[in-house]
């Protein structure tokens, strides 16, 4: 009987170990990524590069927001720099537009919509901040 209670306390032990080394923390450096392709670009899409505003065709200031290479290319004529300096979403003026405070005297983007919310600036800022990579 003694045997019987000690395997079952082993096993439980061990039950609680595989439960809390979980690599699903979302706390991890992997969790923490951003990728432009299915979080990015789908903000930029339903917010900035719409029809007649920084789309393909309008690239309004001289910013279009239709693909990733559009956007690293771009350089906005408010601001005199490319939108994002990968690394430095302090100093990227894609990031600086959507704030409710700017530090230039422009208009909040997207213009004359509702402001993005706080966590796709979040989403945003950390893409930039992270290299602002194409993953």
């Amino acid at each position: 009987m003694a045997n019987r209670i000690e395997i079952t306390l082993i096993a439980l032990l061990g039950l609680v170990f595989v439960g809390c080394s979980s690599t699903d923390n979302p706390s991890s450096t992997n969790g923490d990524e951003t990728y432009y392709k299915t979080e990015i670009q789908t903000i930029l899409n339903q917010s900035c590069a719409t029809s007649g505003c920084h789309d393909s065709q309008t690239k309004t200031n001289g910013v279009n927001l239709s693909s990733y290479e559009a956007v690293m290319a771009s350089s906005g004529q408010d601001y005199g720099r490319k939108v994002v300096a990968p690394g430095d979403a302090e100093n990227s003026p894609l990031i600086d537009v959507i704030m409710a405070e700017r530090k230039i005297n422009i208009p909040r983007m997207p213009f004359n919509r509702s402001p993005l919310s706080d966590a796709k600036i979040q989403k945003l800022r950390e893409w930039v901040a992270n290299g602002a990579t194409n993953e």
